[in-house]
């Protein structure tokens, strides 16, 4: 749903990688930055539990925590259910009775970060990591938050960072590190660290072995990049971020039949997916079947106006 640059679609012969400013255009691989929906743990004082009334009989007034408790309970249950305006309206009121627990402010940030609305769910974490300092899903979220708004890639590094040291056994905090210093202007190497990371913690992630080969791609190590393409399509075949950027791997090491075939198979689970048919069309290319190209070409064309047409090498 939100999109940047990961991939360099190659035409014919090799050609350096542009910066990553000039290839906006092409898909992002990373997917598993947005929590959504968000999973707030639940609710500690008191304990997160349906709130039952005094009985008649019974003089003694609910404290502040206890009145907050329904609000918060029905508000993460709309968060769960996606209702982000009616969660937002029940946490307000929440935290106007009882906001002395930080994890009040965090759900609340992950109802802002589901909104889109980052700049709040920012100050929202930054109350929650007041209240508890040692919060790694705020510092996780916050991490998170900061990418989407206004790409602020370092300060996203530094939460990451810190959800590592309260949790040095994290796969997810080095995944989602790797992904920050992927778009951080290019730290390809820094990023493949830490993907080297998530992958020995978490072997079976198959998004870690797609990072990791999404930044040999941008890289141009082509072996490399199809080597950890294909364990992450192993592990989930129907990864079509992972076909494709096989396909421009396969491009670019000149494998042009074998990209097709990724390609192919992107567009027969993704018929609308104009970059494999750029893809594709850049195969067809390189094989010098200058028809079908242009067929796909104008298809990817059609389908997303703003892409930029590769011209036919002279």
């Amino acid at each position: 749903m939100r999109r940047l640059t990961a991939i360099a679609l190659l035409a014919g012969a090799f050609l350096p990688l542009a910066p990553m400013t000039a290839r906006a255009q092409f898909a992002d691989p990373f997917r598993s930055v947005v929590p959504s929906p968000a999973q707030p743990p639940p609710f500690r004082n008191p304990p997160a539990r349906p709130y039952v009334a005094p009985a008649p009989t019974q003089a003694a007034k609910p404290t502040q925590a206890e009145a907050a408790a329904p609000y918060f309970n029905r508000g993460l249950g709309y968060l769960h259910n996606g209702q982000y305006d009616l969660a937002l309206a029940d946490l307000d009121q929440a935290i106007k009775l009882w906001s002395e627990d930080g994890t009040m402010f965090r759900v609340r940030g992950d109802i802002y970060f589901n909104k889109g609305d980052y700049s709040h769910a920012i100050d929202d974490y930054e109350r929650a990591i007041k209240h508890v300092p040692a919060d790694r899903e705020a510092f996780m979220h916050r991490g998170l938050a900061y990418i989407f708004y206004k790409g602020q890639y370092s300060r996203a590094i530094q939460d990451f960072g810190e959800t590592i040291r309260l949790n040095p056994n994290d796969a997810q905090g080095y995944k989602e590190r790797g992904v920050a210093h992927f778009r951080n202007g290019g730290e390809y190497d820094l990023a493949i660290a830490d993907f080297d990371q998530a992958i020995r913690l978490n072997p079976r992630d198959a998004e870690s072995y797609r990072n990791r080969g999404s930044a040999w791609l941008d890289k141009g190590q082509f072996d490399r990049a199809m080597t950890d393409l294909d364990q992450a399509i192993r592990l989930n075949p129907r990864d079509v971020e992972a076909l494709r950027n096989r396909g421009a791997a396969r491009v670019g090491a000149r494998q042009y039949d074998r990209a097709i075939q990724d390609f192919g198979e992107v567009i027969r689970a993704a018929p609308n997916d104009s970059l494999a048919w750029l893809g594709r069309g850049n195969a067809y290319r390189g094989l010098g079947q200058a028809d079908q190209a242009a067929a796909d070409f104008a298809r990817a064309k059609q389908l997303d106006p703003k892409l930029k047409i590769p011209d036919a090498p002279k």
